[in-house]
């Protein structure tokens, strides 16, 4: 992914620094320790942290350790897809919206793929639409496990939170089984997020959760952070 956004320019607000996977709690802890050593006899380039350098790169001093990742990293999803979309198109390809697929079939030896509006012939075809897929790959749908996630971002934080908070800019998940995950974007905004949807009931239940929980890697900083979720984050 980051040599495809190196080589194509992608304004993403990719950060290289790796990601740390949390422990909570002593069973946090060992889960990390074995996937650390599943990692290390593969030559991955991951290094497991103890509570105290947790805490230094975090913020908080509520995990008993983490597993720092350097192959990882944050993006801008929506901002990489579009990238990616940008350098489809100059190579040549061709990006067709609200043309959902109705049919499929195999003519001499070729696919036949139509829409509501027209048809496209094709050697093969590449199903790329996961959890979303509709029409001739619906099944597709039954094989996934549906799972929410949402974020929610503060308000631009001051420099002095912004430097005891992700000071090296990780991206941060947990091992709880549902799990909460943050990270900065480029506007100093903690993006952080769990498991829920913003709809219904959900809203009310997830911005209450989220005015409490921002403030738990602030705990080395004399001032709040978190006070005010600003609407959805941008995930990573």
């Amino acid at each position: 992914m980051f040599d495809l956004i190196t080589k194509h320019a992608i304004s993403c607000e990719d950060e290289r620094s790796g990601t740390l996977h949390c422990g909570v709690g002593p069973a946090g802890l060992r889960e990390l320790e074995q996937r650390a050593a599943i990692w290390q006899k593969r030559g991955a380039p991951v290094r497991l942290l103890d509570a105290a350098e947790t805490a230094e790169k975090v913020g908080t001093s509520v995990y008993t350790g983490s597993l720092l990742d350097l192959r990882a990293g944050t993006i801008q999803p929506l901002a990489y897809a579009r990238g990616l979309a940008s350098a489809a198109v100059k190579a040549g390809a061709r990006i067709y919206t609200r043309s959902p697929v109705q049919s499929a079939r195999e003519v001499g030896g070729k696919w036949e793929v139509k829409t509501a509006t027209g048809s496209v012939q094709a050697d093969w075809v590449v199903v790329a639409t996961d959890a979303y897929s509709i029409g001739p790959w619906a099944q597709l749908r039954t094989e996934q496990v549906h799972l929410p996630y949402f974020n929610l971002a503060t308000e631009p934080l001051s420099d002095t939170m912004q430097k005891a908070i992700l000071p090296e800019r990780q991206g941060v998940w947990d091992t709880k089984s549902v799990l909460s995950s943050y990270r900065f974007d480029r506007q100093g905004r903690l993006v952080f997020g769990s498991v829920g949807a913003l709809r219904g009931t959900g809203i009310a239940v997830h911005r209450a959760w989220a005015q409490r929980s921002p403030g738990r890697p602030c705990s080395r900083s004399s001032a709040r952070c978190g006070s005010r979720p600003n609407g959805m984050g941008r995930s990573g």
